[in-house]
């Protein structure tokens, strides 16, 4: 395995495990030892998206199990996966999902999924 690919997967391990200490990527670049610069170019190369991009979207996959899960409050999830408010994450959710977070906890909970994710998660990336 390339030795670029390496560090990225490593690093992207580290963000995963550490998602709640990642506010910016600062945060990342320091624990990779590399300029905020050069980490976020070799990042996108082997991820295809931005460090910030990676780590909003495994915010909202993780809000969108506990959606689906718990019975906490839509702004509890929220402020516990990073977003500033309620508003600023469903803006995100909506943008991701294609509906506000209260549908995709009724859909979750009926056992019903969301056919056009569906159809974006089964195209060719």
């Amino acid at each position: 395995m390339p030795y670029k690919k390496q560090i990225i997967e490593d690093l992207t391990r580290w963000i995963d495990m550490n998602l709640h200490r990642v506010h910016s990527i600062n945060d990342v670049a320091t624990r990779s030892g590399y300029s905020r610069w050069h980490i976020q170019h070799m990042f996108k190369q082997v991820n295809q998206m931005t460090i910030l991009g990676y780590v909003r979207q495994k915010r909202l996959e993780r809000a969108a199990q506990e959606l689906a899960e718990s019975q906490d409050s839509i702004t509890t999830i929220a402020l516990r996966h990073g977003f500033g408010s309620q508003q600023t994450f469903s803006r995100a959710f909506m943008k991701w999902q294609n509906m506000q977070p209260s549908r995709f906890r009724s859909c979750a909970r009926l056992g019903q999924r969301n056919p056009d994710v569906e159809k974006q998660h089964a195209q060719p990336g």
